[in-house]
């Protein structure tokens, strides 16, 4: 071995400490990306891992929200959309034709915020890895039409969050067809929607263990009151950020509010409290509510 020769790590040693200090420091990215091109080709797939789209590019947090123009020179590339990109925020409006073609790469996701109201036909096709969804309502029924009844989708879903966009908290239609098409479905909650008597429903749904209503107030009255399964939220988190922290390690509202639930069915928590702030971190320790 030349003596003259500097030290250098093993290939694979050295993407491992790139590929971590990437995952763990998300702002460092654009400046690890200079590097090298190999340190490049390492670290630009953690980037896109988590992608947040709008009509233009800036930094949200350790973050980097993308434009429809930036993200879309990656459309070139399909393999290292569907290679890379597991979590994705989409809020510019999706008549924009970059935005459907990007979703459509997207066949690995494990969480998508879709934030427009309006929807397209293909917006969840081929998303069998999907675990969780926002969606707006009027999107959400687009997807879901009751003609569709005999052909379940979306078998990995879990957590369905459902977005009153136009913010006039009408009555919702029943949704218990349009659920029945998600057979695993076991955490759904409604942001900016009326809870009134008609939610009754869920009753009957035995596959639903965590029911959250985003309210500025809970009603200690209301008939669903009595459920177990039932948590009142008091959204005063940035709603970006707290999707952020339900990718990885499973801090944001959804934990909380199974946290809280389990602990009010255990006797550790009096059933006569109903409401929690999605900032209440401090009452838990341990994966326990104190």
């Amino acid at each position: 071995m030349d003596s003259t020769m500097p030290p250098r790590l093993p290939l694979d040693l050295e993407r491992t400490i790139f590929e971590l200090t990437a995952g763990s420091f998300l702002g460092s990215i654009p400046i690890l990306m200079l590097v090298a091109w190999r340190v490049n080709k390492w670290v630009e797939p953690v980037l896109y891992r988590l992608v947040i789209v709008n009509t233009r590019t800036y930094r949200l947090f350790d973050y980097t929200v993308f434009s429809h123009e930036d993200i879309s020179r990656k459309i070139n590339n399909l393999e290292f959309l569907r290679a890379s990109v597991r979590h994705l925020f989409v809020e510019a409006h999706s008549g924009e034709p970059p935005i459907q073609q990007i979703i459509a790469a997207c066949t690995r996701l494990k969480t998508l915020a879709y934030a427009p109201h309006d929807s397209f036909p293909d917006l969840l096709r081929d998303k069998q890895c999907l675990q969780r969804l926002t969606i707006s309502i009027t999107a959400f029924l687009e997807c879901f039409p009751p003609e569709n009844e005999s052909d379940p989708q979306l078998h990995s879903l879990t957590h369905l969050e459902l977005l009153d966009t136009h913010g006039d908290h009408k009555e919702p239609p029943d949704l218990s067809t349009h659920l029945a098409l998600i057979p695993n479905l076991t955490h759904l909650s409604l942001n900016g929607m009326s809870y009134s008597a008609s939610w009754n429903t869920f009753r009957a749904d035995s596959r639903l263990r965590c029911i959250v209503f985003f309210v500025d107030t809970a009603d200690p009255a209301h008939p669903l009151a009595d459920d177990d399964r039932v948590v009142f939220v008091q959204q005063r988190t940035n709603y970006r950020l707290d999707w952020i922290h339900g990718i990885d390690p499973g801090k944001d509202y959804w934990a909380l509010a199974d946290i809280f639930l389990t602990a009010r069915r255990e006797g550790k928590v009096d059933r006569s409290q109903l409401e929690i702030a999605d900032t209440d971190r401090g009452m838990v320790d341990n994966g326990q509510w104190v």
